[in-house]
């Protein structure tokens, strides 16, 4: 485990930024307005200051701080540009709607240039669980229509969309129509990648009885086995969001800086099956309250999380026990996972050891407690 902060804050800092230039000529004014000159990548954030000369507390509070909203919107951005075109185009024929999923939407992105998910939703169809409480209101297909499968009526999209993308955007830059459950757009006229993603609504037990939106199902497309995969992502969203409310911001704070910890993890390539997912999932299930978000007292979210995540590993049976936010399945469901949390856990205390090494006011303390009373002003 590196101890040199000094590179891992210039490596969080080139991660933040892209270091390019993250505005498209394609995207509108506004949604570059708030930047005098978008190529300029040297503003100062305020993380970067607030220390002074302590890499490792400097490294810390930007690993937790979102990143900066321009570079969000621009992604957002680019997202709704593709958005807009397959509206015009679909309109006529195969009729969507487009929703945004993953960690830009719900701002636990930890890089300047993020790819974002469009959802691109045939809404003339969608499948249903005959168990849930709505399920004789929603009638049956016309007779004309009952051979097809769900996988049929997503290739279709899935064509449609292909044949789009590929006139508008196809000459000057790449469209990428051989993954399995998206389209990803990228080259010269995007400043992001953005993946759309085919699929239709699944209504399930549970949105049949809440009537939110929020528990919906998602099935997209698998294009190589032509089979459909179903999730709930927005259920997930909902339930992150919901937590960090009651944190003040802690916990996504606590899951940015873990996927930080794992981006810049010199074992980061023994760090094989743990996913970002996994890792806002886990941090899910720790007590919001611990991780309640001060101004200027944001290391104090740092010697929670240490303490929670102690307990959370030394508890194996508990452990293999948790599930995602959206209930669909175990987060820890291989022996392998644990020992990439362990990975974690170690870096976490030691960047929780240095910047106590920093702000260290008597020989005696110890290193959580130096993070649970330092402060760090905003100027």
């Amino acid at each position: 485990m590196s101890t040199n902060y000094a590179n891992k804050l210039a490596n969080l800092q080139f991660r933040r930024t892209g270091g390019t230039n993250v505005f498209s000529k394609h995207m509108s004014m506004e949604a570059i307005a708030d930047s005098a000159m978008v190529g300029d990548q040297a503003v100062t954030e305020s993380y970067q200051v607030r220390a002074g000369n302590k890499p490792a507390t400097t490294f810390a509070l930007g690993a937790m701080q979102e990143v900066e909203s321009r570079f969000t919107r621009a992604a957002l951005a680019e997202a709704d540009r593709v958005k807009r075109y397959l509206q015009t185009k679909l309109r006529s024929q195969l009729k969507a709607k487009f929703e945004l999923q993953g960690s830009v939407p719900l701002n636990l992105h930890i890089e300047g240039i993020s790819d974002v998910d469009l959802l691109c939703f045939r809404t003339d169809y969608r499948t249903y669980s005959p168990k849930g409480a709505k399920a004789a209101d929603y009638g049956s297909w016309p007779s004309h229509l009952k051979g097809l499968e769900p996988a049929d009526w997503l290739r279709e999209l899935r064509n449609d969309v292909e044949r789009h993308l590929l006139t508008c955007y196809g000459e000057m830059n790449t469209v990428n129509t051989t993954s399995n459950k998206s389209i990803g757009l990228s080259g010269p006229s995007f400043s992001v990648k953005v993946d759309v993603v085919p699929a239709h609504w699944y209504l399930g037990v549970e949105y049949q009885s809440s009537g939110d939106d929020m528990d919906k199902g998602v099935c997209i497309y698998i294009k190589d086995q032509h089979t459909t995969s179903k999730n709930y992502p927005f259920r997930y969203m909902r339930e992150i969001n919901s937590v960090d409310m009651r944190s003040a911001g802690g916990t996504k704070a606590a899951i940015r800086l873990m996927k930080n910890l794992k981006a810049d993890s010199d074992a980061k390539r023994n760090i094989r099956l743990l996913s970002s997912y996994d890792i806002a999932s886990l941090i899910w299930h720790l007590n919001p309250d611990q991780l309640l978000l001060e101004e200027s007292r944001e290391l104090r979210v740092m010697a929670h999380l240490e303490k929670e995540l102690d307990i959370i590993v030394s508890n194996e049976s508990r452990l293999f026990s948790l599930k995602t936010p959206d209930n669909t399945r175990l987060i820890i469901d291989k022996k392998e996972k644990i020992e990439d949390l362990k990975i974690l856990i170690q870096e976490l205390k030691g960047l929780n050891k240095m910047i106590s090494e920093e702000n260290l006011s008597s020989p005696s303390q110890e290193a959580l407690s130096v993070l649970m009373e330092t402060t760090v002003p905003i100027y």
